[in-house]
């Protein structure tokens, strides 16, 4: 069984170390990273950092319903440890910006299935400049140098990509 139906893993689950991995996710994206809709969907590409395997975790399902509020745009790496999560957001996020996803991820975890889950926001401006508080900050900034993360536009193959052979077995309907 998938570990997410909204999310695609784009890479397998890494080792930093002994006790903290990290995996690469994506999914269709219709906002900037300042919440403003785009003509048209990117690829958002993020991580999700972890000590507890995320299977036994409700991580995704927390992940998953921000995606469907629209609190997902910006978010760079997510570092899940305990029953918090410390959200690092795209150098692109504006004060405004940072502000109105910061309000909508309060409503995600007010009514999140882990009622002791916590949230606390970055950005990652924060962690290449060394001046994170968070204490994992050096495995965040491993992981930021290491991935393209953000948006990137999707790659869709034209009709000048398929050959003559390639469309005749296709079925018509």
């Amino acid at each position: 069984m998938p570990l997410s139906t909204l999310f695609h893993p784009e890479s397998v689950p890494v080792e930093l170390d002994e006790v903290t991995s990290y995996q690469v996710f994506s999914c269709p994206q219709w906002k900037s990273p300042n919440l403003d809709l785009m003509p048209e969907a990117a690829k958002q590409r993020f991580a999700v950092m972890y000590h507890v395997p995320l299977e036994e975790t409700f991580v995704i399902h927390t992940l998953e319903r921000a995606y469907l509020r629209g609190a997902l745009s910006g978010i760079k790496v997510v570092a899940a440890y305990k029953d918090n999560i410390k959200l690092f957001l795209s150098s692109e996020v504006t004060g405004s910006s940072f502000a109105t996803i910061e309000s909508l991820w309060l409503e995600i975890i007010d009514t999140d299935w882990n009622q002791r889950l916590m949230a606390d926001f970055g950005n990652e401006h924060e962690v290449y400049s060394g001046r994170s508080d968070f204490v994992f900050w050096m495995a965040v900034k491993e992981i930021l140098q290491s991935n393209t993360l953000g948006l990137e536009k999707y790659e869709v193959i034209s009709s000048d990509d398929y050959s003559d052979d390639m469309i005749d077995d296709f079925e018509v309907f």
